[in-house]
């Protein structure tokens, strides 16, 4: 007896499983990783992450059709998964690798069952009330909308993501050939400057680039900032710093005046856009007892994309 098998059916899913692996990735690495802004999962990781999933579903349909799927085929899809998420997030915790993979496949699986059941739900109720089967462009249209549904009622995912593209700038700081990048939140209120060249202030967190910054650096700006004097051996820095170092003084709500450390950095890059070699700000530094809740690391004076 012959069968008729329409293998352009199971490249069509594969191309739809594509997709949405690479979506559910998505957001569950926007999930997962939500407190942790500057270590977003690389797209092309992304795209083939899912790749992986679409591939072992044509598989699945080849065996399926053979005959040859065992109840082991559970282990196959959990592996599946956590290959997928191995893949996709390269952010994970050396120290509690694998920890982490199990809670981000965990959290995939659960984002992946309940767009499944919303879209099945979907798709029992359009049937039966319209009489006409979705098709496979529509189902992926639906699965797409029932994700984000989904994540921004349970996570706000749709909001944030959103807000990030208007307001959130990514910034590269470079001191001492030393660099970090960090995302800033574009502050239409900051127009702090430097008394003596004018150049606009970006405030940063001092604990996002305490790699650039030497311990005696973080104390000093610590102590200006509490509003307490510095003492001799705090104001004993290395002549490479002392020609940086600036004194800003501040208001704020709640505080009527005071005054913070400035650090004149090497260069600033903007959005990818350089603010130019000899460094047009200045690095204002303030301290908070937990960053851990926001995105951003650095409040960014509107009149420097103004200027762009």
């Amino acid at each position: 007896m012959v069968r008729e098998v329409f293998i352009d059916e199971w490249l069509i899913g594969a191309m739809i499983s594509w997709v949405m692996n690479a979506l559910l990735l998505w957001a569950t690495g926007r999930i997962f990783f939500r407190k942790q802004a500057q270590q977003k999962a690389k797209t092309w990781r992304l795209v083939l992450a899912g790749f992986f999933g679409g591939a072992y579903f044509f598989y699945f349909c080849y065996r399926w059709e053979i005959g040859l799927l065992g109840q082991e085929e559970l282990l196959f899809f959990i592996g599946t998964g956590i290959v997928m998420n191995a893949i996709a997030f390269t952010q994970l915790r050396k120290r509690q690798w694998i920890i982490e993979l199990i809670k981000t496949t965990g959290l995939f699986f659960v984002l992946a069952i309940m767009t499944v059941g919303i879209t099945s739900l979907v798709y029992y109720l359009y049937q039966f009330y319209f009489h006409r089967v979705l098709r496979g462009w529509e189902i992926v249209i639906v699965n797409v909308f029932s994700l984000l549904v989904l994540t921004e009622l349970g996570w706000g995912l749709v909001h944030e993501t959103i807000w990030e593209k208007s307001c959130l700038v990514p910034l590269k700081i470079t001191i001492a050939d030393r660099t970090v990048e960090l995302p800033a939140l574009l502050d239409t209120g900051n127009l702090l400057v430097d008394p003596i060249t004018k150049n606009p202030v970006v405030m940063v967190e001092v604990h996002s680039i305490e790699d650039l910054l030497p311990e005696k650096i973080r104390r000093l700006s610590h102590t200006i900032l509490q509003g307490d004097l510095p003492n001799e051996e705090e104001l004993d820095l290395p002549l490479d710093w002392l020609v940086r170092v600036r004194f800003l003084s501040f208001k704020s709500v709640g505080r009527e005046k005071g005054f913070l450390l400035g650090i004149r950095p090497d260069e600033v890059r903007i959005g990818g856009q350089s603010t130019g070699k000899q460094a047009q700000v200045i690095i204002g530094l303030y301290h908070m007892d937990s960053v851990e809740d926001r995105n951003y690391q650095a409040l960014l004076p509107g009149i420097l994309l103004a200027a762009e």
